[in-house]
């Protein structure tokens, strides 16, 4: 709607001379500075995903733990027929929870060392496995009680 307000003329179709992305990008870097609404929106329901997620008893995420998923926790929920706008929502915003998320190691007993995500700064989060350990190891298996690496 923007782009047509812009680049669009009275009764008729216009030629839009720039592409949506250049739009988008900051005025110092060549574009106009719109902001992107898409990217935006999902930016405030990730928000309100991560409020869920951190804050369980607040109205809203009792409200969606009651309907949506009251046997478990609101990562592992999936949609029921006929959800209203808010979980939809809600769900598309936990993806872009779920790309950011690492476990905090504390003493390991629940993460699993080759699916669950936990090593920091890595691109996946997970380390490159090699044929010395079980899928199902834990990260508990290979911490010593003083919290150094067991290479045994």
């Amino acid at each position: 709607m923007i782009a047509h307000y812009w680049w669009g003329r009275a009764g008729g179709r216009g030629i839009h001379c720039l592409g949506w992305w250049k739009l988008c990008k900051p005025k110092c870097l060549g574009g106009i500075g719109f902001i992107n609404f898409e990217a935006y929106k999902k930016a405030m329901v990730a928000k309100q995903a991560w409020r869920i997620l951190e804050d369980t008893g607040s109205l809203m995420g009792r409200l969606l733990k009651a309907r949506y998923f009251p046997n478990g926790d609101f990562m592992q929920a999936t949609t029921r027929p006929s959800p209203s706008m808010t979980w939809k929502a809600n769900l598309w915003g936990r993806e872009v929870v779920e790309e950011g998320l690492v476990w905090h190691v504390g003493s390991g007993r629940s993460i699993r060392i080759f699916q669950d995500r936990w090593i920091p700064k890595s691109y996946t989060f997970k380390p490159i496995q090699n044929g010395g350990l079980e899928s199902t190891t834990l990260v508990s298996d290979i911490i010593t009680p003083s919290r150094g690496w067991n290479q045994a």
